[in-house]
């Protein structure tokens, strides 16, 4: 198991293009939504999987790299009803480092198509025949195509802390569940910052290629120093 700057993850494949990771992602619970008015909430959901990274393309310098990424992710509510589905995102992620000349900083920027189950679209888009009204009438999900993602961020790793920011746009535009009338947008936007300190680390470090140490950035103990 090793941790590093592009996450957490085991080297169970051995070849240079492949990596195996973990993909873990989380959504918040839904009160008091007027379309929803009537029918029960929506709880907090929790999704992991695994994901199969391809190294598709590596500058000569390594300063660039474009990567295949496909997570697919298990998803539970944190109570009843439990398992709802599967989700898959793949996706296409170009890094680049210290982009603009702005040493130490990552530049990601991420799209691709999100696809889900039945189960999961039902979940969240189903209007069973006992919660339809003259405004919102039953509506099954079949699953399938759920949108596009785009997304970019901005972060840099310091000796105690890490911090970033992302902007990501998300479109509804030919979505199996487009028709739901739950659906009141087709498109939006979203964005926010983080910080995070560094409060302890392993004692067995690895390793940074120098081309992905900006010149100013510590080695923490690396095996190089």
């Amino acid at each position: 198991m090793r941790a590093d700057r592009e996450g957490l993850k085991t080297k169970l494949l051995p070849q240079d293009r492949l990596r195996l990771d973990f993909s873990v992602n989380a959504t918040t619970p839904v009160r008091d939504n007027s379309a929803r008015q009537g029918m029960p909430q929506l709880r907090t959901t929790v999704e992991l999987g695994p994901a199969l990274d391809i190294h598709a393309w590596r500058s000569a310098d390594e300063r660039m790299k474009l990567d295949v990424r496909l997570p697919v992710r298990a998803v539970t509510t944190i109570g009843s009803p439990g398992f709802i589905g599967w989700f898959f995102a793949p996706n296409l992620n170009l890094d680049i480092a210290n982009p603009a000349g702005l040493t130490g900083w990552n530049l990601g920027l991420l799209t691709g198509p999100l696809f889900a189950t039945r189960r999961y679209d039902q979940y969240y888009y189903r209007v069973a025949p006992q919660y339809a009204t003259a405004q919102r009438p039953a509506y099954e999900a079949t699953g399938g195509y759920a949108g596009t993602q785009v997304l970019a961020a901005l972060t840099k790793r310091y000796p105690k802390f890490w911090t970033g920011g992302y902007v990501r746009y998300d479109t509804l535009a030919g979505a199996s569940f487009e028709s739901s009338p739950l659906v009141k947008s087709r498109s939006y936007w979203s964005a926010g910052i983080g910080i995070a300190w560094i409060i302890g680390q392993s004692s067995h470090l690895v390793d940074v290629p120098e081309s992905l140490q900006s010149p100013d950035e510590p080695c923490n103990g690396c095996s190089k120093h």
